[in-house]
């Protein structure tokens, strides 16, 4: 759990407006690249949607607008992750 954890801070972190993602992201970019885990870019979208189901589910103040930051925050950093994947 705390990996987890710590890959959704860095990428709330790559998130912030003038940030360059690749100071938070960049390892973990590599990591998930294809020459290292091979995690295709078309897993984010899945992964993204159970995150966003179990936020649905487990926050009792949860709201559309909460998803929507959920959703925008973790984006960016997929995006990212994705850019990389063939590096």
């Amino acid at each position: 759990m705390r990996m987890l954890q710590a890959s959704m801070q860095m990428v709330m972190l790559a998130s912030q407006p003038g940030i360059d993602p690749g100071l938070y992201l960049s390892r973990m970019a590599e990591r998930h690249s294809r020459k290292d885990l091979d995690i295709p870019p078309q897993l984010y979208e899945y992964w993204l949607e159970a995150l966003l189901q179990t936020v649905e589910e487990k926050d009792p103040e949860y709201t559309a607008e909460v998803r929507e930051v959920w959703n925008l925050i973790m984006e960016s950093g997929i995006q990212y992750m994705c850019s990389r994947y063939e590096d």
